[in-house]
């Protein structure tokens, strides 16, 4: 994902305007290092059943027409408590 953003957020003009609103109110989309998340949600008391990986079709698209799909991770998880 960080690199998909990284391409969007670079682009002539700024990124896209609703990529801009996220930058805007200081959040870093796919700063995490992969580990952390699941690092997290153990503290929390949650254990990982399954994982796997998944595109997310994004409403953005690039300057040529092409969406902007960012690759990233879903968890199930079960409450360990």
């Amino acid at each position: 994902s960080r690199a998909v953003l990284q391409r969007a957020a670079g682009l002539p003009g700024g990124p896209p305007p609703k990529l801009a609103r996220v930058f805007a109110h200081g959040l870093r989309p796919a700063e995490a290092e992969d580990g952390v998340v699941p690092a997290l949600l153990a503290a929390a008391g949650l254990s990982v059943l399954d994982r796997g990986e998944i595109a997310l079709a994004m409403t953005e698209s690039l300057p040529d027409g092409a969406r902007i799909d960012l690759p990233a991770h879903w968890l199930v998880l079960a409450n360990r408590l």
